[in-house]
């Protein structure tokens, strides 16, 4: 008696389980073509990521040196303006004929004695050791 009760239950059990591993090869498949389309879509995005950097990098190469060829010229220019006005200055000086007046000039001399003997005294100490 139990095994006319048995035999369609085990039939019913096993025709599921079948069902269930069809539909999971079914299912196993579409994840499968899912991970295909996505690893596609990883593979472009990093190639287009890529050829973004790239560009970055050379906008930024190029933006550095125009840059420091800039801040460069704007050195020299600087230093010429600077070395004009000098001359200037030197050119005005030399043409105006004006002499020290004895104090000035007594004052000056003072000064430069100075220097001279305190340069010769740290000559001095610096032979001594």
């Amino acid at each position: 008696m139990y095994n006319i009760l048995f035999i369609p239950l085990v039939q019913a059990t096993a025709s599921g389980k079948v069902q269930k591993v069809m539909k999971l090869a079914d299912d196993l498949e579409k994840v499968e073509l899912a991970a295909e389309k996505a690893q596609d879509q990883l593979s472009r995005a990093n190639e287009e990521l890529r050829v973004d950097v790239e560009k970055w990098h050379e906008a930024k190469n190029k933006e550095v040196c125009q840059f420091m060829r800039q801040f460069a010229s704007n050195h020299v220019d600087y230093h010429q303006k600077c070395f004009d006005e000098w001359e200037s200055a030197l050119k005005q000086l030399r043409s105006a004929s004006v002499s020290p007046s004895p104090a000035t000039a007594a004052a000056q001399n003072d000064h430069l004695a100075a220097l001279t003997f305190s340069s010769r005294d740290s000559d001095e100490t610096q032979s001594d050791t």
